[in-house]
């Protein structure tokens, strides 16, 4: 009776791909930004959006399918000493030579900031803020877009820092990453699962 109520309950989250439930499972990987840093767990912070909700579907204007809109952020719980912000979105179902696809990189947000509007652009950022490359070479935000019938999670991630890094506009992965290094006080993250949509007939 149970390996039965089991195998239905498979059927069901395979039938949408995933579900809140499932949320509870979503593990950020090893090698993932924030990870790097040895920041596994929430660290006191939490990171909010009006436009998607933790373990949920993100919805079609945030991906790449839609307007590939960066989503409406707040945060609470920063560490005393918090002098600029970083957000991060990375897929945690998909990688390049073992580094996690990179959607977006931002960083040098004011740590006087509780908010951040969606739709951010290098254009529209904060002052001092900046974006970093993408996985594509671009300084801007890039949507999810997970191969055709599959459901990737993604993690938007935020990093307080005791510092404004040394970056100007279009720093990389691995200079944000070095940049940052004995800088992070805390950070947490907001995940949210995205499957292709499938092609009219």
């Amino acid at each position: 009776m149970k390996a039965f109520v089991f195998a239905a309950a498979l059927t069901a989250v395979s039938a949408i791909g995933m579900t809140a439930i499932a949320a509870e499972e979503f593990g950020l990987q090893p090698n993932m930004i924030r990870a790097t840093f040895g920041l596994m767990g929430k660290e006191g912070m939490t990171l909010m959006s009006k436009d998607l909700k933790e373990g949920e579907a993100i919805p079609l204007d945030q991906s790449s399918y839609g307007a590939s809109k960066s989503p409406q952020f707040s945060w609470t719980g920063a560490p005393k000493g918090t002098k600029s912000y970083a957000l991060i979105l990375e897929d945690g179902d998909a990688n390049r030579d073992g580094v996690p696809i990179l959607h977006w990189l931002s960083y040098n947000y004011p740590g006087t900031l509780k908010s951040v509007p969606g739709g951010l652009t290098p254009a529209n950022l904060p002052a001092g803020a900046a974006m970093g490359k993408n996985i594509q070479g671009k300084t801007e935000y890039m949507g999810p877009r997970p191969p055709a019938g599959v459901s990737h999670i993604y993690h938007y991630q935020i990093l307080a820092l005791d510092t404004m890094l040394p970056l100007k506009e279009g720093a990389t992965r691995a200079e944000f990453v070095a940049a940052a290094k004995d800088h992070v006080l805390a950070s947490t993250e907001l995940d949210g699962w995205y499957s292709t949509p499938l092609a009219k007939k």
